[in-house]
């Protein structure tokens, strides 16, 4: 368990794959990437909380 049993560590890697949807957001309208961060915000918030609860018991 502890560190290497976190399985949203492996996402970490994966951070640079958002860039290009970083520069495509600082084009468009504020609006649109308010709407964007709210998504994405949300949808954090839901994959927190799955693993937050774990997979349950063994």
């Amino acid at each position: 368990k502890g560190y290497f049993g976190s399985k949203p560590r492996l996402m970490m890697p994966a951070y640079p794959l958002l860039l290009p949807l970083a520069a495509a957001l600082a084009r468009r309208r504020p609006v649109w990437s308010w709407l964007a961060i709210g998504v994405m915000a949300a949808g954090s918030a839901v994959y927190g909380a799955f693993w937050l609860n774990g997979s349950g018991p063994p």
